[in-house]
């Protein structure tokens, strides 16, 4: 058995041979969102803001390499 939630093009073709198997599940790439998982992305983005608005540095950072481009006294 198989699943996945991406295709190499998207959307993906209503033919292709994976879609036509018994043993395998597609579901759309916001399969593993919820009510839940909405809540705690908001409240996560919401603390990270926050840090930011204190003049902290962020704990979840995507692009570290940003930081060289900020002022280092206000963000340590």
């Amino acid at each position: 058995k198989a699943g996945l939630d991406v295709f190499e093009t998207e959307p993906c073709d209503p033919e292709h041979p994976l879609l036509k198997m018994d043993n395998f599940i597609a579901s759309p790439h916001a399969g593993g969102e919820s009510t839940l998982s909405g809540e705690w992305s908001a409240i996560a983005a919401s603390a990270e803001a926050a840090l930011i608005l204190r003049g902290h540095w962020p704990r979840r950072v995507v692009n570290p390499e940003v930081r060289s481009k900020l002022r280092p006294a206000r963000y340590e």
